[in-house]
């Protein structure tokens, strides 16, 4: 059984370097450098025109790449909640930021793909508005993030887990992504948004190569037989 366990947390934790590896592929390499907030609609429509089988395989790895986050997720609610103690307060947390921003993304490629599939329908200024939901949805996907890294963070500095010098960079990371999640209202916020959210995605990279090394931090203590 305690073999069984280990595998699961080692096979969670590889979800989380695949989710790294999809999004880096569906993000600089296919699509590279994309519009801003500022370009003229004619030159959105024109990268939406020229990228379509880009953004196309971008989306589907996008969403592969959201279900391996899911997946991931259940390693680190469960390295959360056995380093404080079997109490589950922070690892919800936690869980709950990472569903939040999955599911903001997959929002964010919804419109990407409406943007995508019907670009001559919607005309230059159609997929501008849908280009400028998807990029405000990624503040969104922060908000998310904030609370996981947060709190992951905070259980770090308490109890050790990833280290505390770790758990400090995870709570300084929350309060950039904070920052970068008002990018939802204010579009002035995209260039720190469009900094932080490859920060977040490295975090998980690290936290993964963590629980694939030492799978036994997310593995419950063996319960003690009760004596008569």
């Amino acid at each position: 059984g305690a073999m069984t366990d280990t595998k699961w947390v080692r096979w969670a934790a590889v979800a989380g370097v695949v989710f790294f590896v999809l999004i880096l592929v569906s993000g600089p390499v296919l699509l590279g450098s994309g519009p801003t907030l500022t370009d003229s609609a004619s030159k959105v429509f024109s990268y939406f025109v020229n990228h379509q089988s880009s953004l196309k395989a971008s989306a589907a790895l996008w969403g592969l790449a959201m279900s391996a986050a899911l997946v991931w997720a259940a390693a680190l609610f469960s390295a959360l909640r056995k380093a404080e103690g079997g109490r589950a307060g922070l690892a919800v947390a936690a869980l709950g930021g990472v569903i939040l921003a999955t599911a903001m993304q997959v929002v964010a490629l919804a419109a990407q793909a409406t943007a995508t599939l019907r670009t001559h329908e919607l005309g230059a200024s159609g997929v501008r508005v849908l280009f400028t939901f998807e990029t405000l949805a990624n503040g969104g996907i922060l908000f998310g993030l904030l609370v996981a890294v947060g709190a992951a963070g905070v259980v770090s500095l308490k109890t050790g887990l990833f280290g505390r010098w770790f758990g400090a960079v995870s709570v300084l990371l929350a309060v950039a992504s904070g920052a970068g999640a008002f990018s939802i209202a204010y579009a002035k916020l995209e260039n720190l948004q469009s900094i932080v959210l490859p920060l977040d995605g490295l975090w998980i990279l690290v936290v993964s190569i963590m629980l694939l090394v030492r799978p036994e931090k997310a593995l419950a203590s063996p319960v003690e037989p009760v004596r008569p």
